[in-house]
């Protein structure tokens, strides 16, 4: 899944997911404070970079959703990691089996 910046705003930044879902968030939110430049990597291509801040998306209902891919992404954050999903409640329940 990837996900794709569509529009910045002065006060809101939209983004797209492969999954035809979308998001709008805050500009002076947490989850938008971790965008810098437009630039953004998969976990693939993040896989032995650490930086400062880490956006991570996960969809409940993607088959990669585990503890792996979970940790995997959480984990590559030094300060601030920001998980955003579409359903919390059941992404909480696919991560504890």
């Amino acid at each position: 899944m990837s996900t794709t910046i569509t529009v910045i705003r002065d006060k809101s930044v939209t983004v797209s997911v492969s999954d035809s879902s979308s998001a709008t968030l805050a500009a002076d939110s947490i989850a938008a404070s971790g965008v810098d430049h437009t630039h953004a990597l998969t976990g693939h291509d993040n896989q032995r970079a650490i930086v400062d801040n880490i956006i991570v998306t996960i969809d409940a209902n993607e088959h990669l959703a585990d503890q792996t891919f979970f940790y995997v992404g959480i984990s590559k954050a030094r300060d601030q990691a920001v998980l955003v999903t579409a359903h919390a409640k059941l992404l909480v329940e696919k991560l504890k089996s």
